[in-house]
């Protein structure tokens, strides 16, 4: 997968690439493990032979660490819980994120994900169509990702979207192995679905950029989702103003 050029716009696609010999991803792991070992913040996994019952995040990966059929830990918030090492993962990556700018009143998007074999999400688009990246620490997941061809035929993106500079007119599904140590980006547009194919920890993410501000914004403008799009045009206008005065 590498992007490609289309018009002289370069057309936005799945990315996968290694960062294991990267002094981020060392960090990332320690980070993440001492999280886990520790944190008694409250957690109702999904699934497994306990379904819906409130453990910790120390409980849940005891009984994750033991081989028990203890769901899956997914979309566990940890934006503001680790905050240098979210502005690291996207300094690594070369991603301006609106939302680590001083002074919105968007909550930075950051989760942890862990589960067993054969867990996992359904076919979905990211919220408010916003680009997402993915770390993958202990495990192996699998991906089907649709292009955004795929989810204008399914009404999930607004027919218009295809005509946004940058977006991919490919409708070839991609797939993608994700091993311990790799890291995906998935443009806005692009639907997927995962499965873990073993135990499995990954820490997740979703941004607005450059990169992807006019899409995010035409997909709120189409859809009518005006609470959404009422904070994207404060943190457009907290941007820029941070930007003039830089």
């Amino acid at each position: 997968m590498s992007p490609s050029t289309q018009d002289a716009v370069q057309v936005q696609v799945p990315t996968l690439r290694s960062m294991a010999d990267s002094p981020v991803y060392g960090d990332i792991v320690r980070s993440i493990s001492d999280y886990l070992a520790s944190s008694d913040r409250p957690v109702t996994p999904h699934g497994g032979a306990e379904p819906d019952v409130e453990t910790t995040v120390r409980g849940f990966h005891e009984r994750f660490r033991s081989g028990a059929d203890c769901g899956y830990l997914r979309n566990h918030y940890l934006g503001g819980v680790l905050p240098e090492l979210e502005r690291a993962i996207y300094e690594y990556m070369g991603i301006d994120s609106w939302l680590l700018h001083p002074g919105n009143d968007v909550n930075p998007w950051f989760w942890l994900f862990v589960g067993g074999t054969g867990t996992g999400s359904k076919l979905h688009l990211d919220v408010v169509n916003s680009a997402a990246w993915n770390i993958v620490l202990e495990g192996e997941k699998h991906w089907e990702i649709q292009p955004p061809a795929l989810a204008v035929d399914r009404e999930v993106l607004p027919p218009g979207m295809l005509d946004q500079p940058g977006v991919s007119a490919s409708r070839e599904v991609v797939t993608v192995v994700q091993k311990a140590g790799d890291l995906i980006q998935v443009p806005s547009g692009w639907c997927h679905r995962v499965t873990n194919a073993g135990p499995t920890v990954a820490v997740t993410g979703n941004y607005v950029s450059d990169d992807n501000e006019t899409l995010v914004r035409h997909f709120l403008t189409e859809t009518g989702d005006r609470m959404h799009l009422g904070l994207l045009d404060q943190l457009t206008q907290l941007v820029r103003q941070g930007r003039r005065d830089a």
